[in-house]
């Protein structure tokens, strides 16, 4: 599937309200019988979710309840490749993943690390969705269980991180700046852009800052620790400018003064 999406959970707890609102965005913006993907993964005792699908989604993000999408690439999980079928699950009754995890790791030794939906929307209330369920032994192999549901299983998905001793969390948004006031500066349009902004978690896609739109005019600061790229970003901007239709409109002069130094001024040939 094309799009890939992170799914941030932004309370202590998932319901299956909030999986069913999900799905019936999903459903509702996608047209007939859309399909996607939602995958769990459990690993170190960290749950994360995904979306896949072959539409964009992030406009769906909008109509959702306590859930966050962010685009992500397809690499951010790995499922793993294997033959072995494992057979005649058994769930929790009313229990979710985390639970069925610590069933069959108590039961068999086995540990549940990913949870793959294919999900074939039929109407808001039926599906066709085809699950696969990855197990890892002590010894380190895979093997995958399938099982078919005839609706999205939201039981499974639903979680309390609250309410588990602390054994599981869910993966967490890192702190954004604010950006909003910013916002006027923003293009869809990748031609001539200076910067691409990743948005999040204010936009679903990436934008772009063109040579239009930044103000040169006024200040800017560059701050970062040594060898975080801002003379390399300077460089950039100045290409930038050299390359573009606007490249008269403007004079550039850099001062990069001698590096100081325990035994004084570092030397300077021009």
């Amino acid at each position: 599937m094309k799009h890939c999406f992170e799914i941030y959970v932004l309370t202590d707890s998932v319901e299956r309200k909030q999986w069913q609102k999900l799905y019936d965005a999903v459903n509702a913006y996608s047209g007939v019988l859309p399909k996607f993907q939602i995958v769990t993964s459990i690993k170190d005792n960290i749950v994360r979710y995904f979306l896949l699908s072959d539409q964009d989604l992030g406009a769906v993000a909008n109509n959702l309840d306590g859930l966050l999408l962010r685009p992500v690439a397809k690499n951010a999980f790995h499922i793993p490749e294997t033959r072995k079928k494992k057979r005649m699950l058994q769930f929790v009754a009313g229990g979710n993943l985390l639970d069925f995890k610590e069933k069959y790791a108590v039961k068999s030794g086995e540990d549940l690390e990913y949870a793959v939906l294919n999900v074939r929307a039929v109407n808001k209330d039926k599906a066709v969705v085809k699950g696969r369920f990855y197990f890892k032994t002590a010894a380190g192999t895979y093997s995958v269980a399938p099982k078919m549901f005839t609706f999205l299983p939201t039981n499974l998905l639903a979680a309390d991180f609250s309410g588990n001793n602390g054994r599981y969390t869910k993966k967490t948004i890192s702190k954004y700046l604010d950006i909003e006031k910013a916002t006027p500066l923003f293009s869809s349009d990748e031609h001539g852009a200076l910067f691409s902004v990743d948005g999040f978690p204010y936009f679903n896609q990436q934008y772009f800052i063109g040579l239009p739109q930044y103000e040169f005019d006024k200040h800017s600061f560059l701050v970062g620790a040594t060898g975080s790229g801002k003379s390399k970003l300077i460089s950039l901007m100045i290409d930038r400018l050299a390359a573009s239709e606007q490249r008269n409109n403007y004079r550039v002069i850099v001062v990069d003064p001698p590096r100081c130094t325990s035994r004084g001024p570092k030397a300077h040939s021009i």
